[in-house]
């Protein structure tokens, strides 16, 4: 990758450096001639680069958010507590009250430090339930009612943004992801749907049972393309920002590529009984003007090369 030269030389902060998003955009910002803190709290970072300053800490704490924002011009805050569909639907608290404080801490400390730009990575459950590709004006604070927590931590944050854009000189920028994918994702417990499918087709499930429908239509995206759109974001004064594909896939036709690339022949089934959640979650991303460099099926490839390389498979 080139070097840019919004980035040459720039002191940046990227919180969750361990997690899927963050340890892309790590090593995306190193090669575009950052110099990178990457900040990880219980799980060890998934790729050690020289280049890269490394440092745990827990952003829940002021002081730690303190030091990880001191001598910083840009922050990427990736970083939040994500859990499970089952711990979303048993206790939603705990996706909210940890995150807020969080957010917010980081927020103080940045101004604190300093900081000239602030990326906050949203999510698309701030958008209401609706059948067409979604616009950034299109969040009004209406939630999917199985969502409703994180959602209401995510747009919360969001208007603490403006706020501190308003009130301090600090850029802050939300970016709103489509559902991204692709190597270092979390695997087992608490795993998004096209990891956990990717995992149960390589074991050979017989017979490979699908929640829901699989009618309902996602918008996909490789973690790649978030990475660099999250990169191109951060130099933009626009905000908020949708950033994917702009196309819609059914679950169905995810499983079927699935199937088909891992030479998979069971029986698949579709349980019915169990909820499709949100139907329909597309982003209109005319206004990030974000073109994908990866198609659909070229993500899925790398990432299940990459789910090949992490076990044995029977």
């Amino acid at each position: 990758m080139e070097i840019d030269n919004f980035y040459k030389n720039k002191k940046v902060l990227v919180t969750g450096g361990s997690g899927l998003l963050g340890t892309h955009l790590t090593r995306i910002l190193s090669e575009s001639g950052a110099i990178v803190r990457s900040v990880f709290h219980k799980k060890d970072p998934q790729e050690i680069l020289d280049s890269v300053e490394y440092v745990q800490y827990d952003l829940r704490n002021y002081e730690d958010c303190r030091k990880a924002t001191n001598a910083i011009d840009y922050v990427f805050h990736c970083a939040a507590i994500s859990l499970g569909a089952k711990i979303i639907k048993e206790d939603p608290k705990s996706l909210v009250t940890p995150n807020i404080i969080m957010n917010s801490n980081l927020l103080d400390a940045s101004v604190d430090s300093g900081v000239k730009r602030f990326l906050f990575v949203s999510s698309n459950v701030v958008y209401p339930d609706l059948d067409h590709p979604v616009r950034e004006e299109e969040a009004t604070g209406d939630f999917f009612a199985l969502y409703k927590g994180p959602a209401t931590m995510k747009y919360f944050t969001e208007k603490l943004c403006d706020f501190y854009s308003s009130k301090y000189p600090m850029k802050c920028i939300v970016v709103r992801p489509a559902n991204y994918f692709g190597p270092h994702d979390k695997i087992g417990e608490g795993s998004h749907v096209i990891p956990a499918l990717i995992e149960r087709a390589l074991n050979k499930e017989d017979p490979f049972l699908v929640w829901g429908t699989g009618e309902n239509v996602k918008d996909f995206i490789y973690v790649e393309d978030i990475a660099l759109g999250v990169k191109e974001a951060m130099k933009k004064d626009l905000t908020p920002l949708n950033i994917g594909s702009g196309k819609g896939y059914k679950i169905k036709e995810i499983v079927k590529t699935i199937l088909d690339l891992t030479n998979y022949k069971g029986t698949v089934e579709y349980d019915s009984s169990k909820p499709d959640a949100i139907m329909y979650r597309v982003l209109d991303i005319k206004k990030s003007e974000f073109i994908p460099q990866k198609t659909l099926i070229e993500a899925i490839k790398k990432t299940i090369e990459w789910h090949k390389s992490k076990r044995i498979y029977v």
